[in-house]
């Protein structure tokens, strides 16, 4: 739902988190027209249930068990009796099956600017922040996934504009016992005043590390700068 492709516009404010879902363990139908609506249309639907003997599987639903207590901001409400586990507990449930790498690409693109959609790259608002990542991974201590996700969540860095630039921070800041350079995190596409020709401009590069005056621009073809847009 959130990283998929953005033919359903996904709303996400703050005011939509929740901490505790009311009468959750109250059967009721599922409002498969509803479901619809919002886009989920393909494939079973996988839904959590809250104690084994609510386990159901069939062609349309999976259900998976996960006990309560559930740390703050683990769901957010959709619509009137429809709730999704939030971009951060979403990334957690199934970081425990995935690389190091792999789980820093997603959270990545989470606290990231860019959703991609099928070939093309679309600037969207970030899902999350480094820093409700790691409060959230701190709550969830001892949910599954949690332990990966303490070996990532101290190497995040907001901002990334592209999968490519996302790709070349991970590779710089992520430390070396993990195949990383262990470099110290830049600030990512952050304005800055430059005089060209006499003229105040506006750049924002890639990679800056301020105290260091360095910045690093990233050139590549896919969903980043197009060959035609290279320059001097």
């Amino acid at each position: 739902f959130w990283l998929g492709p953005q033919r359903v516009t996904r709303t996400f404010t703050p005011n939509a988190l929740c901490s505790r879902v009311e009468n959750m363990g109250a059967s009721s139908k599922l409002p498969w027209e509803r479901l619809n609506r919002l886009g989920f249309t393909e494939g079973p639907l996988h839904l959590l249930v809250p104690e084994q003997h609510a386990h159901r599987f069939s062609s349309s639903v999976i259900t998976h068990l996960w006990r309560p207590p559930y740390p703050e901001e683990t769901f957010v409400k959709l619509a009137p009796n429809i709730y999704i586990l939030s971009p951060v507990a979403s990334l957690v449930r199934v970081a425990s099956s995935l690389s190091f790498a792999k789980t820093m690409q997603h959270a990545y693109q989470l606290v990231g600017t860019y959703r991609i959609d099928g070939s093309e790259i679309r600037n969207r608002p970030a899902l999350t922040t480094p820093d409700d990542i790691r409060r959230y991974v701190d709550a969830a201590s001892g949910v599954r996934g949690t332990k990966r996700m303490r070996l990532v969540k101290d190497y995040l860095v907001a901002g990334a504009a592209s999968p490519e630039e996302a790709n070349v921070v991970i590779l710089l800041v992520a430390p070396c016992r993990m195949g990383g350079y262990g470099l110290p995190p830049p600030v990512l596409n952050k304005p800055i005043k430059l005089t060209v020709n006499g003229k105040s401009e506006e750049r924002r590069p890639d990679a800056l590390w301020e105290a260091d005056r360095i910045i690093l621009e990233y050139l590549g073809d896919r969903y980043h700068n197009r060959l035609d847009r290279y320059g001097p």
